[in-house]
This record gives C-alpha cells, structure tokens and sequence, in this order.
C-alpha cells in the first residue's frame, strides 16, 4: 500500500507486444535460458510465455494504471527485461 505520491518500482520479465518477430525471440529467450540454466527451467519458461498472458506490455500497463499508478518510465532490456517507476495517484 502506497499514499499517494509514493513510488513504486518493478523489475519483471515484460514481452513487449510491438516487437517483431516476438514468436521467434521467445524461442531464443527459452533457447538461451536451456543453454545457461537447464531444460527445467526452460520449461518453466515456456509455461510463463504460453499460459501467463500478463507478462506483455500493454497488460502490464494496463493493471499498473487500473491499480492507481502513473508510469514514469517504462524501459524493455534484453531477455524481455522490463523496468517500470510508477508514482501512486
């Protein structure tokens, strides 16, 4: 619980929804996680991109302004990277 004015900041993976080719750079993501970590948590990953739509950006956004947030930044990194600072309204 935030009083208004109150910052608030989120590191999560975000799939950006205006990316092209999104399809293909999950599979790279998922590939790279394999390569670096293990078929189970790639699995895992493929679960999160498949079944857990709140992971792309406009949805994201959209449950931070629903949930009484202004986005103050919103930046997209490499392996879906996402970093928002919201101020509470």
């Amino acid at each position: 619980m935030l009083k208004p004015g109150g910052r608030f900041y989120l590191f999560d993976i975000v799939f950006p929804s205006r990316e092209t080719h999104l399809p293909q750079k999950i599979d790279e993501w998922i590939a790279t996680i394999e390569t670096m970590a293990d078929a189970r948590l790639a699995e895992e990953a493929v679960v999160h991109a498949r079944d857990e739509f709140s992971t792309y950006d406009w949805i994201m956004e959209g449950i931070l302004t629903r949930s009484g947030f202004d986005i103050d930044a919103a930046e997209y990194g490499q392996g879906f990277q996402a970093v928002y600072v919201c101020t509470k309204r």
